[in-house]
């Protein structure tokens, strides 16, 4: 007699995304130790930045849109699907690295 096992579990499609982004991620985008935080970004916004289908260009954003548009979505206070989750592992000063990272001039 065989018995059933359970449906294997799983993961969702943006874990794996942010598992392994950074993986691909080339020089261009945060090589830099200090910047490693936005590696994981460039598996929706393109290894550049540029953006790509429905993910919007975030290398050309000034270091206090990138702050305050995570900051939107870490409370909830913008709509996305994943992004709030994402922007709630964070912290500020996280964020305020990952800002001066992505535009390439610090935060003012």
């Amino acid at each position: 007699m065989r018995t059933s096992s359970p449906a294997p579990i799983r993961p969702s499609l943006w874990v794996l995304l942010c598992l392994f982004a950074p993986a691909g991620a080339p020089a261009a985008f945060g090589e830099a130790a200090e910047c490693s935080l936005i590696l994981a970004c460039a598996g929706c916004h393109g290894d550049d930045g540029a953006g790509s289908g429905p993910f919007p260009a975030i290398h050309s954003l000034k270091p206090h849109e990138v702050v305050s548009t995570m900051r939107a979505f870490r409370l909830g206070e913008r709509p996305a699907t994943v992004m709030q989750r994402i922007a709630a592992g964070y912290t500020d000063p996280e964020l305020s690295k990952m800002a001066d990272c992505l535009s390439g001039e610090p935060l003012e």
